[in-house]
């Protein structure tokens, strides 16, 4: 039997819709801001922002590592990939499912996305949304160095770029 809360409601189901929605309203704040720094900056504002995600990405490897998880291949990269000491799962938000090629390539697929879902719906240009994808992938981007230096990341679709899923390759 499915643990429920005090209203009767499942637990899980509450759990990620809770999940749900604060993905969409970090996205879309953050697909404002971009916006709103582009506007009022240019490129000199969103180069700001990009080094800020790829620092988001730094300090997300030390907090993975300081608790205790272990990265050693792309599979675990995969199964652990957007999990924080907080416990938030990026495929909580965006359903990712894996390819696994070989142990020394993967890929992570998206068949949907809230967080471009989100910057649609608030109306902003196509060409802004593509940089906003582009500038929140430096934080997974810089993580995922941060465990393997020596390997690519190469986003093969982007739903943002009018793709139907996104599918991002992994592979040394």
């Amino acid at each position: 039997m499915s643990e429920t809360n005090k209203k009767g409601g499942n637990k899980a189901e509450i759990n990620k819709e809770l999940i749900d929605f604060m993905g969409y309203e970090f996205s879309s704040t953050f697909g404002l801001l971009v916006n709103e720094i582009y506007n009022t900056y240019g490129a000199e504002g969103l180069t700001i922002i990009e080094k800020a995600m790829e620092k988001k990405g730094q300090l997300a490897a030390i907090e993975m590592k300081n608790a205790g998880i272990e990265i050693n291949n792309f599979i675990d990269f995969g199964r652990h990939y957007g999990k924080s000491l907080r416990g938030q799962a990026n495929n909580l938000i965006s359903q990712t499912n894996i390819e696994i090629i070989s142990p020394d390539e993967v890929v992570l697929v998206h068949t949907s996305c809230n967080k471009f879902e989100a910057w649609r719906e608030l109306g902003l240009p196509a060409e802004i949304i593509t940089e906003i994808c582009r500038l929140n992938f430096k934080a997974t981007e810089s993580l995922f160095f941060e465990f393997f230096p020596d390997a690519e990341m190469i986003k093969e679709s982007l739903i943002p770029r009018g793709d139907q899923a996104c599918r991002i390759r992994f592979k040394r």
